[in-house]
């Protein structure tokens, strides 16, 4: 086997992770991502050595209507980050092959400045049918970038439409890229991701297009009106013509700040965090059973009275 490739022991990655070596960062994140029995036990004991850094990023999730360009906008939002001194991780989970179940997409082709950045990191992940626009282990990935010493980290969603809200369970600022002009300014938007989204941008904002979505925006802050409490921050960008972002970044940390001062940003990690346990919990049982060889064979010998029409799905769930 390549000495590159050899199984890495748990201080190795610990080693690595102080030395900066994002080499092992990947392969500790596809350790995380492993469903191995023996990659899973390690992963545990890996992220125990991380728990202190829980929390010590920016988090931010980026979502949006298709062809609202969000690896566009995040290859130049990032740059602009790290060109401010911040050191910038960025997960993008893609659609998986239902053959392979590896990523289609690959967004660092569509990220090329930011990918060639030292102060980057771009990790795509396949959601391998895990719904909310995530991949199963996102959480703890975000664990991993922080421990790693990133400040910043930015989660491009699928985009599969409204079982995206989970990914406003783990981040700082759901934000939601927006078009207009385009037939989909509200109808093409979900109501579940309008009622979650933090901030709007509505992207593409540019040459023809600038006037549209200045219209497009007055007329989202008015059904933002009926359907929320309080006011969503809306901002127009433009990553053609670069313009706007110093704007966004701007009325994003007014409004980090603004949830930091009335408290509601502590209260929402303190749920993300039940809500992460009580998906680990889930994803555990799930696993146990998946991994228990009798449970297995019993379930194929059950698909196969079902496949014979002996029996039915219902009538079968009572024996499992």
């Amino acid at each position: 086997m390549n000495s590159l490739r050899r199984e890495l022991s748990v201080q190795e990655i610990l080693d690595g992770f102080k030395n900066k070596d994002r080499n092992i960062l990947s392969r500790a994140i596809s350790l995380i991502e492993s469903e191995a029995e023996k990659d899973q036990k390690k992963a545990e004991e890996v992220l125990s050595h991380f728990l202190s850094f829980d929390g010590k990023s920016n988090r931010i999730g980026i979502t949006g209507v298709p062809g609202a360009g969000k690896s566009t906008f995040i290859n130049q939002y990032g740059e602009m980050l790290c060109q401010s001194g911040k050191q910038v991780a960025v997960l993008t989970i893609d659609p998986s092959s239902t053959i392979s179940g590896g990523s289609i997409l690959g967004d660092k082709t569509r990220m090329n400045d930011l990918s060639q950045n030292s102060g980057a990191y771009i990790r795509p992940s396949p959601s391998l049918g895990y719904l909310g626009g995530v991949a199963a282990r996102t959480r703890e990935t975000i664990l991993l970038c922080e421990a790693f010493g990133f400040d910043t980290v930015i989660i491009e969603s699928v985009g599969v439409g409204q079982s995206e809200h989970e990914l406003s369970t783990m981040v700082d600022a759901y934000v939601m890229l927006a078009l207009s002009g385009s037939g989909d300014d509200l109808q093409g938007i979900k109501r579940g991701i309008l009622e979650s989204a933090d901030l709007i941008i509505f992207h593409k904002a540019d040459g023809d297009n600038k006037n549209r979505a200045k219209l497009a925006s007055q007329e989202m802050a008015s059904a933002l009106q009926i359907l929320r409490k309080e006011p969503v921050p809306i901002c127009l960008v433009s990553s053609t013509e670069r313009t706007g972002f110093g704007t966004f970044e701007d009325t994003l940390n007014d409004w980090l700040k603004q949830q930091t001062d009335n408290g509601k940003f502590k209260a929402r990690r303190l749920q993300q965090k039940i809500i992460w346990l009580e998906k680990a919990i889930e994803q555990k049982i799930l696993y146990q059973f998946r991994s228990d060889k009798v449970t297995q064979a019993k379930l194929q010998n059950i698909k196969d009275e079902v496949l014979r029409e002996k029996t039915h799905p219902l009538q079968v769930l009572k024996l499992i």
